[in-house]
Order: C-alpha cells, then structure tokens, then sequence
C-alpha cells in the first residue's frame, strides 16, 4: 500500500492566514492610492480647464476665465466678452468623489453669484495671482498657482499654511 502525500491541516490553516494579513496590508494600501489619486485627476483637469481659459483667451481675442463654486467643488469656464455678461462655453465640471475645492485666493466676481474667479487677458496674462486648493477625504492637498504675468499654471503638493 502506497502512502499517500498530504498537507497537514496546521500547515493550510497558517498558509490562509498569511494569505488573509497579505490582502488586508493591500487593501489599506489601495483606498489609499486611490483617494490620492483622485486629488491628482481633479487637480489636472482644473488645470486643463485654467489652461482652456487661457488658450481661449490668446486665440479668440477675448477675455475668458473660471469661475469656481466653492460650495459643491464645480467649475466652469466662461467667456467675457463685455464687463456686463458672462457666457458659459463648457459644461459644469465637478471634482472627483471624495475631493473638495477647499478654498482659492482668487478674486470674487459680483455678476457670477459672486464665486472665485480666474480671468485671462487677450495675452494671456491672469489678472491677478492665486492659489486654488484641493483637498481629498485622506487629509492631503494639492494647490494650483496662477502666476499673474505669464497666466502660467502649476500644481504642487503641499498644504496652504
């Protein structure tokens, strides 16, 4: 009679549960990558919208912006074509699940509800510099800077102070 070969009951019962300490490690790990990488998608598209607003702006010869609403973390961008109107040219965008436009440092504008707002001159210039912050539900920010002089975006990864 040929004995047979087997794994002993201890020896399956401490291979599942190296198995289970291995998925709770990466299922930590992966709410995390997630929720920061969903401040990253949502600071680059506020970015790609700013960037619009600007090449808009240079192109069409007429001053175009986004205006921010602070309160359900939308943006839009607009056009300006006289100090009196302001004419949508995009959709409402909203951030991604779970990602807050905290606070920007942008100038309000009265015609708009009176919501932060980031205008481009016909150079492409901004009117002014500011800061846009974005917050995820982890705690982390990212920040948006418009430099003024150039209308030049960038995104860093620090918190405002």
């Amino acid at each position: 009679m040929k004995k047979l070969k087997a794994f002993s009951l201890i020896e399956i019962i401490v291979v599942l549960g190296i198995i289970t300490m291995i998925l709770g490690m990466t299922t930590v790990y992966f709410f995390n990558y997630k929720a920061g990488a969903a401040l990253k998608i949502s600071a680059n598209n506020i970015m790609a919208a700013l960037n619009q607003a600007r090449s808009w702006a240079i192109t069409r010869q007429i001053e175009h912006g986004v205006v921010f609403d602070l309160a359900n973390s939308e943006y839009r961008v607009f056009a300006k074509p006289d100090l009196a109107t302001r004419q949508f040219v995009n959709k409402e965008m909203k951030t991604s699940s779970g990602v807050v436009i905290e606070s920007t440092t942008l100038p309000n504008d009265a015609l708009i509800s009176n919501n932060p707002v980031a205008v481009f001159n016909i150079t492409g210039s901004a009117e002014a510099n500011a800061s846009i912050f974005l917050k995820n539900s982890q705690g982390e920010y990212y920040t948006l800077t418009i430099v003024n002089a150039t209308g030049r975006v960038r995104i860093f990864n620090y918190q405002k102070l």
